[in-house]
């Protein structure tokens, strides 16, 4: 069902390049779309191959970050999918490169932690 959800948003990404004239896009997804399941190759492989062949007045990239480097404070792994229309940048820039980490601590200031025997099992 989640995976239903992310080909509904590319087949409105395809529907706005065409009809409505998109000049850029970024999708975030979990890592698992890069993954090869049941001998397929990756969704995200799939989906880049579509949209060069759709699409060719439009340039996409695919690249894989870790939030904590981007001051998220988290450690999920994280799939940006970045595209442009020709017109507005013949080639997708280079992501930016890593600024650092912040703790959950930071981010929370003075709030008290929870005893763990005040939550409530998984």
């Amino acid at each position: 069902p989640k995976a239903k959800v992310f080909i509904r948003i590319l087949q409105w990404a395809l529907v706005m390049i065409k009809c409505c004239g998109l000049l850029g896009l970024v999708l975030e997804n979990v890592v698992g779309i890069t993954y090869e399941t049941h001998g397929r190759e990756p969704v995200v492989f799939r989906f880049l191959e579509l949209m060069k062949r759709l699409c060719p007045e439009f340039n996409c990239l695919v690249d894989i970050a870790k939030a904590v480097y981007y001051q998220c404070p988290q450690t999920r792994v994280r799939v940006f999918t970045r595209g442009f229309r020709k017109c507005v940048s013949e080639k997708v820039p280079a992501m930016l490169p890593p600024f650092g980490t912040r703790s959950i601590r930071s981010l929370l200031g003075k709030f008290p932690s929870d005893l763990r025997t005040d939550l409530t099992l998984p």
